[in-house]
């Protein structure tokens, strides 16, 4: 039997939401409303999650962001198959215990790059938006986008949030002038922007592709470049459309890197 508890209206509080359509909830009202628009645009829960996430790595930084992890639950159609993903950020493959202990490193601090992991989040955007979103990833971003371009009101709780760390932020430059004012944390309902936030969002697997081509552009410079005052440079050929198709026709993997021994000579 389902029990209904109603809150009395005569003292502050919220009221319980209910919806027809949809409905979404986040610690931030802009981020709630990227996923009430996504909503109304045509897309699914993934595609209001992501938006949502989105906007409020820009709106409310404390609290994620994305250069963090993303875990998510989905059960297409309310059914028992729930399918999990782990989005969790990675440690460097290096990062064995005796790396750390060679230069004496006993202990990860809070404000050093060994606190660092390989972000997970924007992958796992773009993994579950493709597996089962409707829109492109570049309409979920769009929201976050404006308003790191725009500004955004602070609210409360960021407010609160910033103030809590202030002296954390002060101790990296960019993080301050981004976050604070004067040094100080921003007042409730003052206008911040994060202008080096991307104005335009990159596919997460044509970004892959343009990494591995550039890596294959620099094992040719590596083979074939060098002073010409001192060895015999192949100028043509690396100016031709032999060499450029050559590299092209390599395999480049859609999941993995490519392999650094590249055998790139000069015919």
């Amino acid at each position: 039997m389902a029990v209904l508890i109603v809150r009395n209206f005569e003292l502050p509080g919220r009221s319980l939401a209910a919806g027809k359509r949809g409905m979404a909830a986040t610690s931030h009202p802009t981020a709630t409303f990227a996923a009430i628009e996504a909503l109304r645009d045509g897309g699914n829960a993934v595609d209001a999650a992501v938006a949502a996430c989105a906007a409020q790595c820009v709106v409310e930084a404390g609290s994620t962001g994305s250069g963090g992890n993303c875990f998510a639950l989905l059960s297409r159609g309310g059914s028992a198959n729930v399918i999990a993903y782990n989005g969790s950020g990675r440690t460097p493959a290096a990062a064995a215990a005796e790396w750390y202990e060679r230069p004496g490193v006993e202990s990860i601090e809070r404000h050093s790059p060994h606190a660092v992991t390989i972000p997970g989040a924007v992958e796992a955007w773009a993994r579950l938006i493709k597996d089962h979103g409707r829109r492109p990833l570049t309409a979920a971003l769009e929201p976050a986008i404006e308003l790191a371009r725009d500004g955004y009101a602070i609210s409360p709780r960021v407010s609160h949030d910033i103030g809590t760390q202030r002296d954390l932020l002060r101790r990296d430059r960019t993080a301050s002038r981004i976050f604070l004012n004067g040094g100080e944390a921003p007042s409730v309902g003052s206008l911040q922007r994060q202008p080096e936030v991307r104005p335009d969002p990159l596919d997460i697997d044509n970004l892959h592709i343009e990494i591995e081509a550039t890596r294959l552009a620099y094992a040719a410079r590596d083979a074939l470049l060098s002073d010409p005052a001192k060895a015999a440079v192949p100028i043509a050929y690396l100016l031709s459309d032999r060499l450029a198709d050559a590299l092209a026709g390599r395999l480049i993997s859609p999941t993995r890197s490519s392999a650094l021994a590249m055998n790139i000579s000069h015919p």
